[in-house]
Formats: C-alpha cells, structure tokens, sequence
C-alpha cells in the first residue's frame, strides 16, 4: 500500500530564524532591524527606545526572559501604547 504523499513537511528542518540585534544596556532585548525601524516609525524614535530600557531592565532584573518576541512585548507596553498603568510614575 503506498502512501499518498501530501502536505510534506520535512522533520527537524525549520526555516531560519531571522538575525536579530541586541538593544538596551544590558542588550536583553531583542529585534531585527525592521522590527525596529517599523517600532520608531509608528510610535517615533524616542519612545520605542525608552521602552526598548524598560524592557531591557525589566529582563534583567527577572533574570529569565519570559517573552517570546519582544517587538510584540514592545508594543503592548504602555509607553508606546498610551496607556498608563494603575499607580505608576509615568516617569
């Protein structure tokens, strides 16, 4: 009996990853370039790289990285969105 070939996908291959820059002081934080770019420009320069530090010390002060993609971390974050948080300096 043969085996109808059909979707194949070839085991333990995956496409690879995209290179991704180091941003922050401590460089924690994660994007490729366009991944950046695309941050300042919908949100400006200033903003995308306050928050790029936030993040960044948030990281290491947790000392283990629990996201998966910082630039969809990045743009949640309430610096970039507008949003404040409960009680927090906007500082």
């Amino acid at each position: 009996m043969e085996r109808k070939s059909g979707n194949k996908r070839a085991r333990g291959k995956k496409p690879p990853a995209p290179e991704k820059d180091r941003y922050g002081e401590n460089g924690n934080v994660l994007l490729t370039r366009p991944q950046y770019e695309n941050l300042c420009a919908r949100f400006g320069k200033e903003r995308t790289d306050k928050a790029i530090v936030l993040l960044d010390l948030h990281i290491g002060a947790k000392g283990r990285d629990a996201y998966k993609d910082h630039n969809l971390a990045l743009q949640r974050h309430r610096r970039l969105s507008g949003r404040q948080g409960h009680g927090q300096a906007d500082g």
